[in-house]
């Protein structure tokens, strides 16, 4: 998620779990504490389905992406 901040990248439970190559119960378990501290924003859509995205309004967010970002530059 953080390679595309930005782009207001907005994924769903099965495709952010394929494009991380983990199952969708391991993302849930996952993603979990980064929705309760903000840095990912959770919404149910439709039937149940769960819809996830950076939240770049979230000072913590701003800073992990800027720690990926230098990383990336090494």
């Amino acid at each position: 998620m953080l390679e595309h901040a930005g782009s207001q990248k907005v994924f769903n439970q099965a495709t952010l779990a394929n494009f991380l190559g983990m199952s969708p119960s391991t993302v849930a378990r996952i993603v979990e504490p980064l929705v309760k501290e903000k840095i990912i924003l959770y919404e149910r859509f439709d039937q149940g389905m769960k819809i996830f995205a950076l939240n770049e309004g979230e000072e913590k967010t701003r800073i992990l992406i800027d720690f990926y970002t230098r990383f990336r530059e090494l």
